[in-house]
């Protein structure tokens, strides 16, 4: 899981795709989780509670109109929010 927290996931700037009203740590939520992590590594990466992860990513799937990570990284990855390595 260290190895995990230590990666830097790939993202995109708001000026390469729709921003969709999103934060830039609602961004950063995205891309990790698109790179793998789960509400505890992000709680661990981003050096809050795994409470405040869930919080974003509450935040993003409302912005987005998505129900789970999956819808969430599908949907990211056909807006140009992440990219498919």
């Amino acid at each position: 899981m260290q190895a995990m927290c230590e990666m830097t996931p790939f993202y995109t700037s708001s000026a390469d795709s729709q921003d969709f009203g999103l934060t830039p740590r609602e961004r950063e939520v995205i891309a990790l989780v698109g790179a793998g992590f789960t509400s505890e590594d992000l709680a661990l990466k981003l050096g809050i509670s795994e409470n405040r992860a869930n919080y974003h990513l509450t935040n993003v799937f409302d912005k987005l109109g998505v129900c789970n990570c999956i819808e969430l990284l599908l949907f990211a990855v056909d807006q140009g929010l992440i990219h498919e390595d």
